[in-house]
Formats: C-alpha cells, structure tokens, sequence
C-alpha cells in the first residue's frame, strides 16, 4: 500500500501553500505556490507581508517549472507531502555546477 502511494502522481494542489528552507525563518520570509499558478517570494515588514517577487509555475509529473522576468528554471520534485518539499534542478550539468544536489523546504504555518 505504501508504495502505491509514493508512486501516486503529484497534484499542483499538493504545491500550493507557503515554504521556508527553515520553519524559523518562516515569521520573516517565504516562498509560496498559489492554486492560480504564481510564484512568489514574500517578506514580512513592518507593515505586514509583502510580495518581493512573482512569476508563474506549472506542475507536470515531477516536473516543476518556474518563471520569473523571462527566466525558466526546470526542477524535479524529488519529495512532497504535508510538510515537506525537496527539490532539485532537473540538468544534472548545472545541479554539479551549483554543488547542491537537493534543496529542502517545510510547510510554514498558516498565517
């Protein structure tokens, strides 16, 4: 049954929601994925949450694309679930360049 479930295809609704590399961090600063399709970077200031940045996504299989000022970057996403995401650049020649195999994000919480 476990299995079944990890080969499950993912759902851009598993997506949508709020993420920070750290749940401290998420007070201050976070990235979220809307259930219209956007991309954005916010902060926290003195005057409530701000959007920093937008750009747009879309979610195939495993496949993540995201696009901000006519930049693409194509991800994989390697893990999902409630609490967790776990991404990675999809060309394995610019993830050796960069030296990060993977990036973990949490679930913040609700704001």
């Amino acid at each position: 049954m476990l299995a079944l479930l990890a080969a499950a295809p993912l759902h851009a609704a598993s997506l949508v929601g709020e993420w920070n590399l750290d749940a401290a961090r998420c007070d201050d600063a976070r990235i979220a994925y809307t259930a219209d399709g956007r991309h954005e970077s916010l902060q926290r200031g003195d005057d409530g949450w701000a959007t920093l940045a937008s750009g747009s996504y879309t979610l195939e299989g495993k496949t993540l694309v995201v696009e901000f000022q006519g930049q693409s970057e194509t991800l994989e996403v390697v893990a999902l679930d409630a609490g967790r995401l776990v991404l990675r650049n999809a060309d394995p020649a610019r993830r050796s360049a960069s030296g990060v195999d993977e990036v973990a994000f949490v679930r913040c919480p609700a704001r």
